[in-house]
């Protein structure tokens, strides 16, 4: 199993990300069903990713590592000169790689979403158990934090951000259980969106659907 992030996009309308990750949601799919076609070891990855919403202001841009400059940059060249947050597009999530190589799922997503470190699978940490990476991953997506970080530097988002945001959240249809993507290995049923909590997770459990997230990521994209 594997960790998986891919940076989706950028924009500087709020009422926007509801489209540029529903879009991604249809291009994902179709990227693996592609792949399904044409290798037969695709029949049996599955993906579980939640989305994940970033905020900058210009300033905040100037700050940023080059890598993550880079990256921004070509989804949003005119950063610098918006006076309001730029609101970055991110999934997270678990992959099952039913034996194949992370390096060669990368690759495969990578030819979709070719920009500047805008895709990354990284195999579970070795010195820890797949149930504690499987913790990790999920609490890491539950967590709620609608803060900017900056190196050591950490700053809430101010009142009208978080405002703006929880408020075009609240127009989602579905709620927050919109935020999931899931896509079972080929053949298999659907799983209910509805689960309870658990509170210890092992490698076989279900995985509960996020309720928001907006902190920014820890993997690595920078």
């Amino acid at each position: 199993m594997a960790f998986v992030t891919i940076v989706v996009g950028a924009t500087s309308d709020v009422s926007e990300i509801r489209d540029i990750f529903q879009k991604f949601r249809k291009d994902f799919r179709n990227v693996v069903d592609s792949n399904r076609r044409q290798r037969r070891g695709w029949d049996g990855v599955e993906f579980v990713l939640w989305l994940e919403t970033d905020a900058f202001s210009a300033e905040d841009f100037l700050l940023l590592g080059p890598d993550k400059k880079s990256q921004l940059g070509e989804m949003i060249p005119i950063f610098v000169s918006m006076a309001g947050p730029v609101w970055v597009v991110t999934v997270h999530g678990i992959v099952r790689l039913n034996g194949l190589e992370h390096q060669h799922v990368r690759q495969q997503l990578e030819e979709r979403w070719s920009g500047h470190k805008q895709v990354d699978v990284a195999r579970f940490f070795a010195d820890r158990s797949k149930e504690q990476n499987l913790r990790y991953t999920i609490n890491y997506a539950l967590k709620h934090e609608c803060r900017v970080h900056l190196g050591n530097v950490e700053m809430e988002w101010g009142k009208g951000w978080a405002a703006s945001y929880y408020g075009f959240l609240s127009t989602w249809s579905r709620g927050f259980q919109s935020l999931r993507i899931s896509i079972n290995p080929k053949g298999s049923k659907s799983l209910p969106l509805h689960r309870p909590v658990r509170t210890e997770i092992s490698a076989d459990s279900e995985i509960e659907p996020l309720p928001f997230a907006c902190s920014y990521s820890i993997f690595p994209t920078y």
